[in-house]
C-alpha cells in the first residue's frame, strides 16, 4: 500500500496508514520503515522522513539507509546525504549500488561531471558492477543540467563498449558491456528533441528498431514528440500508427505535434479520435485542447473545454489552466471572461500575469497592461523577459518613447534581465515609428549582441 501511495503522492492515504501502524501497535522495522520514509521523501515531508528513520525497531538495513540518503538529496541538503553515507559505513553496513546511483544522479543534476564519473568508476574499486540504471543516472542527470554534449558522449560510449573507441573512457569497466534500455532511450531522445537535432534522432530511432525497443510506450511516445517538435509529422503519424496499446501520453504527444506545426484543426478533430478509443484525456490534452482551440477561434469549443475542466478537476481549477484559458479566451475576442479567469486564479504565477498582458496586448489595449504591470510590481512575482517584450509592444502602440526608455533599462537596473535580440528590436521598431532614425542607429551599435535579419 505504502508504494502505491509514494507512485500516486498520496501523502494523506500514506499518513492515514502510519497513523493504523503506530495505534495498532504494528512493530516499525525495516521494511515498513523504508516504505514510510520513500513515500515522505517523495512528497517532500522530509521531517516525517527522519523522523520514521530515527523510530526503527532493531537494525537498520542497507534499503533503509538509502531512503535517508535519497531523502537528504531531494532536499538538497547533499552534505548531509554524504554524513549519512559515512554514518551508514560505521554502522558495519558497504554501501550497494543503489546507494552509488542516488549519489551519481544528484551530482550529475548539478552539473558536477566530474564527481558523478568518479563515483561510477570508483564502484568497482569497492566490488560493485556499475548498471545500465548508473548511467540512464549520469544521462539523464547531465541533460537536466543542459550538459547536453556531454550526456550524448556518455550514450555513445555505452554503443562503443566492445570496440577500440571506447579505449579513452575509464570510469566504466569494458569487460562488462552495459547495454541501453528504454529508459536510456527515452532520455537520449529527450535531449535530441530539446537539441532540435532530428538527423541524430533518426539514427536512434534505428538503434531502437534494431534492437526491439520501440515496442516500449515510453520510447514511442518520444519518438512521436521529436518527429513532431522537429517538423516531421510524416514520420511523427507513422510512428503513432505503429504503437498497438496506445495510452494518453501517446496521444498528447501526438496532438502536441500538431498545435507546434500550427496545425490545431487536426488536434482538435483527433482529440474525438482518442475520445471514441475510449481514452479519458487528462489536464495536459485539455491543455493543448484549449491552446488549439486559442489558435482556431474556436470559441464553443473552448467554452465546452472551460466547463469540462470545472466539472472534472474542481480541485485545481482554474490555477492549472489559467494561461490557457487567458490565451483561449483572449483569441476569441472575449477579453472580459479572459479577466474573469485572471481574478479568479488563486497563486497566479507570471505565465498567469503575461497571458492577461497578452490578452490586452492583441486587442491594443496598452493602457490596461501598463495598470497591469503595477498591480505585478505590488505582488511578489517576479517579471521576466517575456514580460517586457509585452511592455515595449504596448509602448509601441502608443508610441510613448519615454515609456520604452524607463522599461528597457529597468529591466537590468531593478530586476537584473538583461535585454535580449528581442528587447532590442522592439526598442529600435519604437524608435523607428517615433522617426528617431538616428537614435536606433545609436542603439544598434551600442548592443553587445550579434544582429540578425530582422532588426
Amino acid at each position: 500500500m505504502l508504494p502505491a501511495c509514494t507512485g500516486l503522492m498520496a501523502l494523506g492515504l500514506g499518513k492515514q496508514l502510519h497513523s493504523y501502524v503506530v495505534r495498532c501497535g504494528i512493530k516499525l522495522n525495516v521494511y515498513i520503515g523504508s516504505s514510510l520514509i520513500g513515500m515522505y521523501s517523495e512528497c517532500r515531508e522530509f521531517a516525517y522522513a527522519r523522523s520514521v528513520f530515527s523510530s526503527i525497531d532493531g537494525e537498520r538495513n542497507v534499503t533503509v539507509w538509502n531512503e535517508l540518503i535519497q531523502s537528504y538529496i531531494n532536499d538538497g541538503r547533499m552534505n548531509k546525504a554524504c554524513e549519512a553515507f559515512n554514518l551508514m559505513q560505521q554502522d558495519g553496513l558497504k554501501p550497494d549500488t543503489v546507494t552509488y546511483n542516488s549519489f551519481i544522479a544528484a551530482y550529475a543534476r548539478a552539473g558536477q561531471k566530474e564527481l558523478a564519473t568518479e563515483l561510477l568508476s570508483g564502484m568497482i574499486n569497492v566490488s560493485l558492477r556499475p548498471n545500465v540504471i548508473s548511467v540512464n543516472a549520469l544521462i539523464s542527470g547531465l541533460h537536466q543540467f543542459g550538459l547536453c554534449a556531454d550526456a550524448l558522449e556518455v550514450f555513445r560510449y555505452m554503443q562503443l563498449l566492445n570496440s577500440a573507441d571506447a579505449k579513452h573512457w575509464t570510469f566504466l569497466d569494458n569487460s562488462y558491456p552495459i547495454q541501453p534500455n528504454g529508459t536510456t532511450i527515452t532520455s537520449v531522445l529527450s535531449l535530441l528533441t530539446d537539441l532540435k537535432l532530428d538527423r541524430l534522432g533518426k539514427e536512434v530511432h534505428c538503434y531502437a528498431l534494431r534492437n526491439g525497443l520501440t515496442s516500449n510506450i515510453f520510447v514511442s511516445s518520444k519518438l512521436v514528440d521529436l518527429y513532431g517538435k522537429t517538423g516531421d509529422l510524416l514520420s511523427a503519424a507513422n510512428v503513432f500508427q505503429g504503437i498497438r496499446n496506445k495510452n494518453v501520453v501517446t496521444w498528447n504527444s501526438l496532438l502536441a505535434a500538431y498545435k507546434h506545426n500550427r496545425k490545431p484543426e487536426v488536434a482538435l478533430k483527433l482529440i474525438y479520435e482518442m475520445l471514441e478509443s475510449d481514452l479519458l484525456p487528462n489536464l495536459v490534452t485539455v491543455q493543448i485542447a484549449l491552446l488549439s482551440s486559442g489558435m482556431t477561434m474556436a470559441f464553443r469549443y473552448g467554452r465546452e473545454l472551460h466547463g469540462y475542466i470545472q466539472k472534472n478537476w474542481p480541485d485545481v481549477y482554474p490555477d492549472t489552466h489559467a494561461s490557457a484559458l487567458i490565451d483561449m479566451y483572449g483569441k476569441c475576442g472575449k477579453v472580459e471572461d479572459a479577466r474573469l479567469v485572471f481574478e479568479l486564479s488563486g497563486e497566479k504565477d507570471i505565465a498567469v500575469w503575461n497571458a492577461m498582458m497578452i490578452c490586452y496586448l492583441l486587442h491594443r489595449m496598452p493602457r490596461d497592461i501598463k495598470k497591469m504591470f503595477k498591480l505585478l510590481e505590488q505582488s511578489r512575482i517576479q517579471p521576466d523577459p517575456v514580460t517586457f517584450i509585452i511592455l515595449l509592444s504596448a509602448c509601441n502602440q502608443e508610441v510613448s518613447m519615454e515609456e520604452a526608455r524607463k522599461y528597457f533599462y529597468s529591466m537590468e537596473d531593478l530586476y537584473g534581465i538583461k535585454p535580449t535580440l528581442k528587447h532590442y528590436t522592439c526598442m529600435v521598431d519604437i524608435m523607428g515609428t517615433a522617426g528617431l532614425l538616428e537614435e536606433s542607429l545609436e542603439l544598434i551599435q551600442k548592443m553587445p549582441l550579434e544582429l540578425d535579419a530582422c532588426l
